[in-house]
């Protein structure tokens, strides 16, 4: 999935004003996709969680 450049730029600025460094679109691709691809994995291994628990 390729994240629109928008979302790109949006994910730098956070970055910078969170960190104080200045990512290339490159790198701010790949770092917004990790954190994407961490918080889906979260999210699915907490929804097999509570099916397990209910």
């Amino acid at each position: 999935m390729c994240l629109p450049d928008k979302a790109v730029k949006e994910f730098i600025e956070i970055f910078e004003k969170q960190y104080g460094k200045k990512l290339s679109m490159e790198e701010g691709r790949e770092s917004a996709q990790n954190l994407i691809d961490l918080m889906y994995l979260l999210l699915k291994t907490d929804k097999k969680q509570k099916e397990k628990t209910s």
